[in-house]
């Protein structure tokens, strides 16, 4: 019974922190259209040069370079859950 009421208060706290808000620092500058589809964004990044763009995805490699860091990102779409 003690296991079950541990879990139980772990998951709603993981719950709730899932739903916080987005911290100030990485909402961006308030720009109404905020680019979210990657692949117009990449066929034609000339288009959206300047603009804020925020994608979902996973990082799948990182390689080091002398000058670089390079990042190989899975794109997935962007959900919002809360």
């Amino acid at each position: 019974m003690k296991n079950t009421k541990g879990l139980m208060i772990i998951a709603l706290a993981f719950t709730l922190a899932s739903c916080a808000a987005i911290p100030e620092n990485i909402k961006g500058n308030n720009q109404p259209d905020i680019q979210k589809n990657f692949i117009s964004v990449h066929n034609q990044p000339g288009l959206y040069t300047g603009q804020q763009a925020r994608f979902g995805g996973k990082v799948i490699n990182v390689i080091n370079t002398k000058k670089d860091t390079l990042l190989e990102i899975a794109v997935l779409p962007l959900k919002r859950l809360c």
